[in-house]
């Protein structure tokens, strides 16, 4: 876009709006105004930073200081001027030899319909600017497509320049151009566009909002040098203390909560490693598991319990010491057998024991009734006489063998026999108890190699028994040993181990009855020994993001400072007070140049990111449903114009087809005001319209243009394969443009054509020649063809005796043109095709005639 012309407010009203800013606004505003383009990307930063020092952000070492006063400002003027365009390739159908230069002041190009006249416009529109901002050019349609490329030569404050323009806009001093074209219509009038041209220095504006969308990037920007994302936060677990503090960390996060809450020594270490371990056992089927091992050391427990005490019924230290009691007397005994007979005998006073025969009688005796082996032997009523096997219920029987025994033996044998089989007895109860008693569950655990631990206890236990076990059975126990089983402790020991295993039950039992319960408490406290532990680790990463928080809620804070709004506020204040009126009053004057001042149109003016907006209605509704197609036209052409007189640099300005729709009146008034445009900038119009394009020709001889402005005239044909052959412009309808072509066919004879072709293409000629004779010459232009007017004053210059002197042979040489440029389609009716003589000849007498009417 381009700039208009400022006063000295327009500095006034951006120092007001960086005064309510700070510092960094007045450095902006200082910086955009000396420039007057956009910052580069280091003055960007340092406007920046003396913001960021300003919200209390630290600079190592602080930003100095900085004396910045309001600065001045006058706007640059520039003059634009196009001399040529030239080496066109790749524009539609344009032909690549061709050569437009353009006058200081009008340039106008005429041509039908899809000659090529858009195709040199697009080329300038391109570079240039316009309401219609479509700048996409094809080459050739019919052929494969090529790069654009064209030379514009242009003057810049009266120096030569040139551009090689290559199909796209290259920043220059071109984008001054501006181009109207029908399209701009629709656009101009729309009830919310932006202004062509800023006005007045308000360019200012654009540059200061641009870099403050440009800050409010590095905002941004800014923002995410202080990242608060910590991915590990993703493990810590819902409900946790941790968990909840991450969640709602803000700039102003209790730092003393997150010590207590990231706080994990090597006791908590243990008591996680605890609990899971008891969280593992929590399982149902694990429980139940449990339980029934536990039913089963119980169950085995219980039964060593009952073997112990087993034990210690029937291997007492009282068995120990009768044993010991028991061996003494038989000890005694067994000394008593050993006097034999003859003690015997003097014991009881038996004589002639002495001999031999009554010596081995005794011993034979004696040894028999040992046979017996039967306490109470003869008196039990089932005894029978040891010698003969005769009942002894017979006394004297009995009496003889009680007799018998009294003289062979006493009672000591008999007790030998008794304390025997008491020990017996006692050996035999002994042997029986179990002295390997054995754990086959880990009632005390198990060991590396998963075998089950056997306490020391009971293996001294089983040592002991064996011991005094083997003493007993084998006889050998001893007065000097002494019993050393301690039952009691034994016992105790193992009703330890089974209370403790009986409270283990218990609690599996109620942990199976409340499992779920259970559970919870343990996932939860395990979750919260986690989730500290993870915290304590990432403890310094948390205390990094709240001061990341702070540095953010500082910018989020004071990002309100690169909104536009305050900006785009003073903007229409300085529009209203500096631009509206001046610019209603211009449109009102371009109103009522084309005689429209009585569509009573309104204009509005606002601002939308700092930039000048206008809005145009009549009586609260959209022109285009009240207005007519030519007016709507009109308006737009108006505020077009009005626009360009808000640019205090003079470019060139282009039209295309501009009076589409307009009535023949206003187009007179728009070739009028137009023409007086380019005595203030260059002005180049490309149009199909004939009325248009005369009215040109009318002016360039009016007095008001004749002396003081250039024009410069263009016809653009095409030749069926290219578009765009230019040639020198002349009035269409004028006689000189037919006798021009026919003194060439005339003069340089038929160039190897076909000779009735060429004459009847000079016939056509002609019969038009004869047309613009009777209008122009006989009747001197009294009614034109492209005119609007009768011009009532010439009619006495009319010559009416010359009428009557050559109006028959006009009337046959004009039926004879007819007639022959109808000779391809009709030849039924020409008897025979044109000549090149028969041309010469009626182009003879033609001359003569018109000469006539001089």
């Amino acid at each position: 876009m381009t700039t208009g012309n400022t006063q000295r407010e327009l500095i006034d009203y951006l120092w007001e709006w960086a005064e309510s800013k700070g510092f960094w606004a007045k450095l902006l505003v200082h910086k955009v105004t000396t420039s007057q383009a956009p910052l580069t990307q280091i003055e960007k930063q340092e406007v920046f930073n003396y913001y960021l020092q300003e919200i209390t952000f630290i600079f190592e070492p602080p930003l100095p200081p900085i004396n910045i006063s309001k600065p001045t400002f006058t706007l640059p003027t520039r003059e634009i001027s196009l001399t040529k365009l030239s080496e066109v390739k790749g524009v539609n159908r344009l032909a690549e030899d061709q050569v437009m230069e353009f006058s200081p002041n009008i340039t106008v190009v005429y041509g039908n319909n899809g000659v090529g006249k858009t195709g040199y416009s697009r080329v300038l529109k391109a570079q240039g600017y316009s309401f219609d901002s479509n700048n996409d050019i094809l080459s050739n349609v019919h052929e494969e497509q090529v790069g654009q490329s064209a030379k514009i030569e242009f003057t810049l404050d009266g120096n030569p320049f040139y551009i090689n323009w290559e199909g796209i806009n290259l920043p220059s001093d071109l984008n001054a151009v501006s181009v109207f074209n029908s399209d701009c219509v629709n656009i101009s009038l729309s009830s919310n566009r932006e202004l062509l041209v800023t006005p007045k220095g308000f360019y200012l504006f654009s540059l200061i909002t641009n870099e403050l969308t440009a800050l409010s990037a590095m905002h941004t920007q800014q923002y995410s040098l202080y990242p608060i994302k910590m991915h590990w936060s993703e493990q810590l677990i819902e409900g946790t203390p941790q968990k909840l503090y991450i969640d709602s960390l803000a700039p102003n996060s209790d730092k003393q909560k997150l010590e207590e809450l990231s706080l994990y020594t090597q006791v908590n270490q243990d008591e996680l490693s605890k609990k899971e371990d008891e969280l593992k056992k929590l399982n149902k089927a694990t429980l139940e598991v449990n339980l029934k091992n536990i039913d089963f050391i119980l169950t085995e427990l219980a039964t060593n319990i009952s073997m112990v005490r087993n034990i210690q019924s029937n291997l007492t230290k009282n068995d120990w010491d009768i044993i010991i009691k028991y061996n003494a007397a038989l000890q005694i005994l067994k000394a008593k057998t050993k006097k034999g007979i003859a003690g015997l005998a003097e014991t009881h006073g038996l004589e002639q024991f002495n001999t031999v025969e009554f010596n081995t009688f005794l011993k034979s005796a004696d040894s028999y009734i040992k046979l017996i082996a039967k306490e109470n032997y003869p008196n039990n009523a089932d005894d029978t006489c040891v010698y003969c096997k005769q009942d002894l219920q017979n006394e004297h029987a009995r009496n003889l063998i009680e007799s018998y025994s009294k003289i062979l033996n006493d009672t000591t044998q008999e007790e030998i026999v008794k304390y025997k089989k008491l020990k017996t007895d006692i050996a035999e109860r002994v042997n029986l108890l179990n002295d390997g008693i054995m754990f086959h569950y880990p009632a005390f655990g198990l060991l590396e190699n998963n075998s089950i631990v056997q306490p020391k206890e009971i293996i001294d236990f089983n040592s002991k028994v064996k011991l005094y076990k083997s003493h007993i059975v084998n006889d050998s126990v001893s007065p000097n040993t002494e019993f050393e089983i301690n039952y009691k402790v034994t016992i105790q020991f193992l009703e330890k181990k089974q209370k403790e295993l009986i409270t283990s039950r218990d609690s599996l039992i109620k942990a199976l009855a409340n499992l779920e319960t259970a559970e919870i408490k343990l996932k939860k406290e395990i979750a919260e020994l986690k989730d500290r532990k993870l915290l304590s680790v990432h403890k310094q990463e948390v205390l990094t993001c709240i001061s990341n928080l702070s540095a953010r809620k500082l910018l989020d804070d004071n990002k309100v400072q690169f909104n536009t709004m305050s900006l785009s506020a003073k903007t229409t204040q300085a529009r209203e007070e500096l631009v509206a009126q001046d610019f209603q009053d211009k449109f009102t004057a371009e109103l009522k140049g084309f005689r429209k001042q009585h569509l009573d149109v309104n204009i509005g003016f606002f601002s939308q990111q700092g930039s000048s907006r206008i809005r145009q209605n009549i009586r609260q509704y959209d022109i285009n449903k009240v207005l007519s197609e030519g007016e709507q036209k009109t308006i737009a052409l108006c505020e077009f114009l009005t626009e360009l007189q808000l640019d205090t640099t003079v470019a060139p300005v282009v039209f295309d087809d501009p009076v589409n729709s307009l009535d023949h009146n206003v187009m007179q008034d728009v070739a009028k005001r137009l023409a007086d445009l380019s005595k203030e900038r260059q002005v180049i119009v490309f149009t199909h319209n004939v009325l248009f394009y005369n009215a040109f020709f009318a002016l360039q001889s009016h007095v008001t243009y004749k002396t003081n402005t250039d024009f410069n005239f263009y016809k653009v044909n095409t030749n069926g394969i290219n578009t765009g052959l230019l040639s020198e412009g002349t009035p269409i309808n004028k006689l000189k443009t037919y006798t021009s072509k026919l003194n060439i066919i005339c003069n340089n004879g038929l160039g190897g054509k076909n000779e009735n072709e060429v004459a009847s293409e000079g016939y056509a000629y002609l019969r038009a020649g004869l047309e613009l004779l009777v209008s122009n010459s006989i009747f001197k232009e009294i009614v034109g063809r492209y005119r609007n007017n009768i011009m009532m004053t010439l009619f006495p210059a009319v010559k009416g005796d010359m009428i009557e002197k050559h109006k028959a042979e006009i009337d046959g040489m004009f039926g004879r043109a007819s007639g022959f440029i109808r000779a391809h389609s009709h030849p039924e009716e020409q008897h025979s095709p044109p000549t090149m003589n028969d041309l010469k000849a009626d182009y003879k007498r033609f001359k003569i005639i018109e000469k006539d009417f001089k």
